[in-house]
């Protein structure tokens, strides 16, 4: 990292050819709707003050999506560009320099006006605005405006021009600004600040602006960088303008009132008023004629070393240290739109996209939002009556807002990294043993290591693998929404087993035994507590199993025929202090997780249960249902409260068995509220007894109201163990059938 400072019309210059970019991550330009942030700004500039710092990352041009500054529009690729500086921070600043104190944004569109897109911050059909620094017209302006230049007598009231010591706020109200449209039927297309294409040194043009400029007491502060000659004239008119009204008002016939002039602004003219009226006047109208070309001389002067002073911090991060240049843009905006390493890999592949086209983001999107392979479909489709499916509408995986939900991002960008250095160039992964798979593949630094022929080629069946393992999750698994997917890193192994198959790195006609081997594993993972602690290294170990399992037929140690029987029974249900039965019913100081709740209220909702009472609308519950909303349930009513809605109340913050996640259901949000009326006398007969042999629950939970006593917290531990013995049972049979 190097600190060091470049000139504004370095910068512009830099900007100009392309040597200095947006990295297409950056949000876009919103001072341009904040009046008063950029007349600040200007303000400060004028009174030279400094503006802060700036940070580029730099690198090879095509290591990112970019757009040029000023613009949504991509720049074309050259084989020439060599490495470029982005621009993470100071875009704002940036972009208003480049728009107040040059042309060339302007000049740009103007030069090609097709060549820009609508969303372009200057819009061919949108009125812009130019900035001026004025001053007073009129002598009333003088009395009611701060001439804070000496205009009034051509008098520049600070010795240094560049050495001012006024500050911002004093020539705020001095800032002044014009609007302008590109729209051909603009009345005002032909005013002096319109951008032109033609050069300016044409001398109609010139003289144009010069006049009109004057007359309306006007300095085009957008000239300053690009054509500070033209500045000048205007200058120099306006001096003669000043120099001409007060040499008409004050004449040889009127100098009693010329030696009350000269007597009140001393300082713009030491002249000795004891002289004779004729050599006052000739002396007077030599120091006027002097103050004119002066004056003009010192405003130039000041504006040019308002350019010339500014010095823009600059702090370059290099291309090695990708991860430290993401920490410091982060750092630079907390409370702000945070960069993700999604963003930096999708912009790193949207710069081999040609302008135009769709970008990364968005076709990651559309997967997201329309794509599911219909042979998987067909097969875990199966006694759902869906004829098609996508995870956006099914499981929510964008948000209203059109963002991608994280734990998706996330497991892509996992997935991603991991078979854009392990595939081959068909996109399959070798049957190949591995051992230990490093972590590295989760982290950052190894993402953007990837290249973006990597991402290009890799991402479009990475995210169909993600949607793959998503639908199987729903169909299969019970999961109807991604937020309830609680341990993220779960997807990235059950992904990896669908990218074998998105890939054919695998054979298709194993598609029957990939889904069984998946919801086995699944299941296995999170009814045994594997991804309690440590997930990182965990979630290895399984990506592990899962290559040499599907590719090398090596059995995962847990599911060997020698070792299965006794290694799944003791595990399932049964991890200390996080879902074993003591844990389940708050019989230690260990509360049970939501993820374990979750885990079992998901297994029996892909068992596709009954509704809770008679009649809801429901004939079975299911995942998938869009208009079907869910609810949790207290199974158990606590019999103190008179109806089922005061026991919910009662019952939410206790740490007592009748919280347990055994005495939960996800029920219709239909039977919830029609249940929350219930008296707790009518409970009993408005349930649905076949509820009972899809929840794994006694035939006398029904009738059971829980009060605190002894021989009730028995019976409740019952019907607890009850349940919980037949869930343990089911889901050890299940997962040795399906992994066998």
């Amino acid at each position: 990292m190097a600190d060091s400072s470049v000139k504004l019309e370095d910068l512009l210059e830099d900007i100009d050819k392309n040597r200095l970019v947006l990295p297409d991550f950056q949000r876009d330009y919103v001072w341009i709707k904040e009046d008063d942030k950029i007349e600040d700004f200007i303000a400060s500039v004028l009174s030279q003050l400094p503006i802060g710092s700036i940070i580029t990352f730099k690198d090879n041009f095509n290591s990112f999506a970019n757009k040029e500054i000023g613009f949504n529009k991509s720049i074309e690729y050259n084989d020439n560009f060599g490495k470029v500086e982005f621009l993470l921070d100071g875009q704002q600043r940036i972009t208003t320099l480049a728009l107040v104190f040059s042309d060339r944004i302007f000049k740009k569109i103007k030069d090609d006006p097709t060549n820009h897109s609508n969303d372009d911050l200057v819009q061919k059909d949108k009125i812009k605005k130019r900035y001026f620094l004025k001053v007073p017209k009129t002598e009333d302006d003088f009395k009611s405006d701060d001439d804070f230049f000496g205009y009034e007598n051509l008098h520049f009231p600070y010795e240094d021009p560049d050495k001012i010591t006024f500050c911002s706020n004093d020539i705020r109200d001095l800032i002044h600004t014009e609007t302008f449209t590109f729209a051909t039927n603009d009345p005002k297309r032909n005013e002096w600040y319109y951008p032109i294409k033609s050069d300016h040194k044409d001398t109609k043009f010139t003289r144009k602006v010069k006049e009109s400029a004057s007359d309306m007491g006007l300095i085009p502060l957008f000239y300053l960088t690009d054509n500070s000659d033209l500045v000048k004239k205007v200058l120099n008119a306006l001096a003669e303008k000043r120099y001409n009204y007060i040499s008409d008002i004050y004449d040889d016939e009127h100098m009693d009132e010329l030696k009350e002039y000269l007597k009140n602004n001393e300082k713009a003219y030491k002249i000795d008023l004891t002289q004779d009226d004729k050599e006052i006047y000739d002396e007077f109208k030599q120091v006027l004629e002097d103050n004119r070309d002066k004056w003009a001389d010192d405003m130039f002067l000041y504006l040019t070393s308002c350019i010339k002073q500014l010095r823009i911090n600059t702090i370059a991060v290099d291309d090695e240290n990708t991860s430290r240049a993401i920490n410091m843009y982060e750092a630079l905006n907390k409370g702000g739109a945070k960069l993700t390493t999604y963003d930096l890999i999708i912009a790193r592949a949207a710069s081999k996209s040609q302008y135009g086209k769709k970008s990364y983001a968005q076709l990651n999107r559309d997967i997201i939002s329309e794509y599911y392979n219909k042979p998987l479909f067909n097969l875990v489709s199966k006694g759902t009556g869906l004829s098609e499916w996508n995870s956006k509408q099914y499981l929510q995986t964008i948000t209203k807002n059109g963002e991608i939900v994280p734990v998706v991002i996330n497991q892509f960008l996992n997935l991603l990294c991991y078979v854009s250095f392990n595939a081959d160039s068909d996109h399959k992964m070798p049957q190949v043993q591995v051992k230990k798979i490093p972590n590295d593949y989760c982290k950052a630094k190894k993402q953007l290591d990837m290249t973006s022929e990597m991402i290009v080629k890799n991402s479009d069946l990475c995210m169909k693998s993600i949607m793959d393992a998503l639908m199987i999750l729903q169909l299969k698994c019970g999961i109807f929404d991604v937020s309830q997917i609680d341990y993220n890193l779960i997807l990235l192994p059950l992904s990896y087993m669908m990218y074998l198959y998105e890939s054919k790195s695998i054979p298709e006609e194993k598609l029957n035994e990939v889904v069984d081997k998946f919801c086995g594993l699944y299941y296995f993972f999170i009814f045994t507590g594997e991804y309690a602690s440590d997930q990182s290294t965990v979630v290895m170990k399984h990506l592990e199993w899962v290559n040499n399992w599907l590719l090398c037929d090596i059995v995962p140690t847990p599911f060997e025929a020698d070792n299965q029987y006794t290694t799944i029974d003791k595990a399932v249900l049964n991890m200390p202090k996080y879902n074993d039965f003591s844990t389940l019913l708050y019989e230690n100081d260990n509360s049970p997780k939501k993820a374990v709740r979750n885990s079992i209220l998901h297994y029996v909702l892909s068992g596709q249960p009954s509704d809770f009472i008679k009649d809801s609308g429901y004939t079975t519950l299911n995942a998938w249902t869009k208009e079907m909303e869910l609810e949790i349930h207290h199974m158990v009513p606590l019999a103190s409260a008179t109806s089922i809605k005061e026991s919910t109340k009662e019952i939410r913050d206790l740490n007592e068995p009748i919280n347990s996640p055994l005495n939960m259901a996800l029920i219709s949000k239909k039977a919830n509220r029609t249940i929350s009326n219930y008296q707790i006398s009518q409970y009993e007969n408005e349930l649905d007894t076949t509820f009972l042999h899809g929840y794994k629950l006694p035939p006398n939970v029904k009738e059971f109201v829980y009060s605190k006593s002894d021989s009730n917290d028995n019976i409740l531990k019952e019907i607890f163990k009850y349940r919980y013995d037949a869930l343990k049972a089911e889901i050890i049979s299940k997962i040795k059938t399906l992994i066998s």
